[in-house]
């Protein structure tokens, strides 16, 4: 059985992302889909490898 926990998370320094799921018990496998309301242009550039 599947169930959701719907989060919004801010990106910090190097990429880190950080969610709190104090309702899941340790150990417990999940999956993480991360969806991005806008990419800045100039941050996606200097990050692509050619």
């Amino acid at each position: 059985m599947l169930s959701g926990i719907k989060q919004k998370a801010i990106v910090g320094k190097n990429g880190k992302i950080e969610l709190s799921a104090t309702e899941l018990p340790e150990g417990t496998v999940v999956f993480y889909l991360k969806f991005c309301s806008e990419i800045r242009y100039e941050s996606y550039r200097s990050h692509r490898v050619s």
